[in-house]
C-alpha cells in the first residue's frame, strides 16, 4: 500500500509568502504616514493665494494643521469650518490671519476658547467657560449654544457685545452682564435659570427669550 502523498512547498508558494510579507510591511510604513486629514492639502490647493473665502463645512478634519492657512494671511476675511470634529484650534494658525472677519466653528468638538480671537459662532462643542474670550474686545453678535457653561463670567469684558444667543447650556443665574450695556438680544432659554435678577440695567434690551428654564 502506498503511502498517502504529502504536500510538497514550491519554490514558487514560498515566494508568494516573501511577497506577502513585503506586502504587509509596506502597507504598514505607509498606513504610520498616513494622518487623520488626509487629502486636505490637495484640496487646498484648488484656493488660489488670494483667496477671501474658504468652506470646508462637513470634512470630518481633526485640526487646521494641514489647512496651509500662512497662504491666505493677506486676503482671508471668512473661514468656515462647520461639522468636522476640530477639538482646539492652532493660535498660530489663526494669528496670522489679520484680515479675518468671521471663523465659523459650528457643531464640533472645541472645548475651549484660547485662540478663537475672531470666532462669534461656537455652537455645538463642549465649551465649559468663557475664559479666553476676553480677548473679543470689539465682538458684537456671539452664538454659544448648546455647550457645557454653567456661568456668564468673562461676558463683562465685552462691552460692545449687542447680541448673545447662550440657550441649551447649564446656565444657573444672569450674573456677570453688569458690563454690557449694549446688549439689546438675549437668548437663554433651555437653561436653569430660576430668577430674572441681573438684567434690570440692560436698557436696549428688544428681545429676551427665556423658556425652559427652571
Amino acid at each position: 500500500m502506498h503511502a498517502p502523498p504529502q504536500d510538497v512547498e514550491t519554490d514558487s508558494e514560498h515566494e508568494n509568502e516573501h511577497e506577502h510579507e513585503e506586502y504587509n510591511e509596506e502597507t504598514a510604513k505607509d498606513e504610520e504616514h498616513v494622518h487623520p486629514d488626509e487629502g486636505i492639502e490637495e484640496l487646498m490647493s484648488a484656493f488660489p493665494d488670494d483667496e477671501t473665502d474658504i468652506d470646508l463645512t462637513h470634512l470630518r478634519l481633526t485640526s487646521t494643521k494641514y489647512l496651509d492657512l500662512p497662504r491666505f494671511a493677506n486676503t482671508l476675511q471668512r473661514l468656515g469650518l462647520r461639522q468636522n470634529q476640530i477639538r482646539t484650534m492652532r493660535g498660530k494658525d489663526l494669528s496670522i490671519l489679520t484680515h479675518l472677519k468671521e471663523l465659523d466653528l459650528y457643531d464640533n468638538q472645541i472645548e475651549h476658547i484660547a485662540g478663537l480671537e475672531n470666532c462669534k459662532d461656537l455652537e455645538y462643542n463642549k465649551i465649559t467657560s468663557l475664559d479666553g474670550i476676553q480677548a473679543l474686545k470689539n465682538l458684537r453678535i456671539l452664538s454659544i449654544q448648546s455647550n457645557r457653561l454653567t456661568s456668564l463670567e468673562y461676558l463683562d469684558a465685552l462691552p460692545k457685545l449687542e447680541e448673545l444667543y447662550i440657550s441649551h447650556n447649564g446656565i444657573t443665574h444672569l450674573s456677570g452682564l453688569e458690563h454690557n450695556h449694549e446688549l439689546n438680544t438675549l437668548d437663554f432659554g433651555a437653561n436653569q435659570v430660576e430668577s430674572l435678577e441681573g438684567v434690570q440695567h440692560l436698557s436696549k434690551m428688544s428681545q429676551f427669550w427665556v423658556c425652559w428654564n427652571g
